[in-house]
Order: structure tokens, then sequence, then C-alpha cells
């Protein structure tokens, strides 16, 4: 397959944790930042018999192929699969309706979490383009939210679900991952001054004088 990815401008898309898997498995993304980029690409299915696909729909696709071995060395060990269930049933509950889907996922490898969409929906970058021109969307309903589970991050909190689950502090850590994943989306964070309160209070806990 060719696969591509849209966005705003090529630095930013350069960052996006959805081209961490692809790296990780020495495979191409067209990267591109023209608005005409997330339209012409749904009426070229292929090309030279090859599908083009966005980037953002082949989680599937990525976990069938293998990891370049200095990548895979790099990889710590995942969180086990039952606490990973109850771990992204928490968040989808500390998330309401902010997102569609809490999943775990293999196309990151450095970040913790990403949002992306599902086969057939918009992509994140498309309904954002769609809202610039008075576009009536239903973002937040597409939304899927992509834990990595092999990250220190998810790990840690993936063995305190059942123990700190309800606690502030945990909510906070989730509440936090999520304004992050849309921060790097391009998308404003549902409401700044929790978030610089969450992240002021992370700070002040983990800076030693």
């Amino acid at each position: 397959a060719i696969y591509y990815l849209a966005g705003d401008d090529l630095d930013t898309l350069r960052h996006n944790p959805q081209l961490e898997g692809f790296t990780a498995r020495g495979i191409n993304v067209l990267l591109f930042s023209d608005p005409i980029d997330e339209f012409w690409p749904q009426a070229l299915f292929t090309y030279e018999k090859k599908p083009v696909r966005s980037a953002t729909l082949a989680a599937g696709e990525l976990a069938k192929v293998d990891l370049l071995p200095d990548a895979g060395a790099n990889l710590g060990e995942a969180a086990s699969a039952d606490a990973l269930n109850k771990l992204t049933a928490k968040m989808k509950e500390i998330f309401g309706d902010a997102v569609k889907e809490v999943r775990s996922t293999d196309r990151l490898t450095t970040s913790p979490a990403c949002l992306t969409t599902g086969e057939g929906e918009m992509s994140l970058h498309l309904e954002r383009l769609m809202r610039q021109h008075q576009q009536k969307t239903s973002f937040a309903s597409s939304r899927i939210f992509e834990i990595n589970p092999r990250h220190p991050v998810i790990r840690t909190m993936a063995e305190k679900t059942a123990e700190k689950g309800d606690s502030e502090e945990f909510r906070d850590a989730a509440l936090l991952l999520l304004d992050q994943a849309l921060i790097i989306e391009g998308e404003p964070v549902r409401d700044p001054a929790a978030f610089t309160r969450r992240l002021s209070n992370f700070m002040t806990k983990g800076i030693s004088l």
C-alpha cells in the first residue's frame, strides 16, 4: 500500500505520533500539507495497482509487519492484556463522550497516546478544515484514543488502575494524556485552566530542589 498523512505543515507532520510505527518498520509515508491533499486521495483509490491509504487507518496493517531490529530492541515490555483492558475501560469512563473509544495500539513506539479515527470516518485534519469553513461536524463522536502498552506512563497507569483508578491524581493523569494528544493534532484543549492546573500539580510533585 501507499500510505499518506495530511496536516497543516510539514514540520508538525514529521513529529506526529502516527508515524512512529511506520518509522520503526522502515515504511515510507507521504506527507501532505496542502488542504486539497485531504480530498484527492479519496478519489484515487489505487496507484500503480497499490491501494492508497491514510496512515491513520493502518494500525491493523502495521501489526502484521515486523519491526526493524534496532527499533524492536528499544521497546520495553507491554502491560498485561488484563491490566490494559481495565485501564482502557477506566479511561473511557473518565473521558465520557469526549472520545468514541479507548484502545491499545501497535502504531506507537515512543509516545504514550494519540488520537485517530475509525475506518470510514473523517480524518482529524479534515474535520478541522470543515469546521474552519463553518461546516457542522461531530468531531468528538469519531475520535479514538489509542494508548501505547509499552510506554512507562501507560504501564504504570495500567498497574495502578484497580488501586488508584478513582483517585484525583489518576484522573488528572488520564486527562493530561488526552489534552496532549489534542495539542499534537492541532486541536485546542477543552479546558485550558484545568489543563494548566493539572500540569502545574504534576510539575510541582516532580521537581526536586
